[in-house]
């Protein structure tokens, strides 16, 4: 999907393949992980972390993130996805959760992978929004 980087996003950034990143004027960062059958793993999370570091200026944001279906988080890449260090620029997470397979999956890393941050599963992106914004940065 592109998205009009004049209107609601004022920067994007990518990793062929693998995700793609917007800012969006309100502060709340997409990430779009990829095509149908990517592997996310570890490498990939962290390649991502750093992209959205430079992209934010290493400030602390919310992070809306949408899957392909059959999208597949790797285990290594379910346990660096909830560390410290791969969520270093991250307030909080909102995941769109818009089929069963992702539900069962969504729910099978929150069940595994004790996340550092708030994260919740949302069938609406508006209300997955809406919940970013009342999300406060830790002190």
């Amino acid at each position: 999907m592109t998205k009009d980087i004049n209107s609601e996003f004022i920067d994007s950034r990518e990793i062929k393949g693998a995700v793609k990143i917007y800012l969006r004027r309100d502060g709340i960062v997409e990430q779009e992980w990829g095509e149908s059958n990517l592997e996310i793993d570890g490498e990939k999370i962290m390649k991502a972390k750093d992209l959205l570091g430079e992209m934010v200026g290493k400030k602390r944001v919310r992070i809306f993130v949408t899957t392909q279906d059959f999208s597949n988080m790797t285990p290594e890449g379910r346990k660096v996805a909830a560390t410290k260090e791969a969520n270093e620029y991250t307030i909080a997470v909102a995941v769109l959760i818009d089929s069963l397979a992702k539900k069962l999956l969504f729910n099978f890393f929150i069940t595994m992978n004790k996340h550092i941050l708030p994260i919740k599963g949302f069938t609406n992106k508006e209300e997955g929004i809406r919940w970013l914004k009342s999300m406060k940065e830790p002190q």
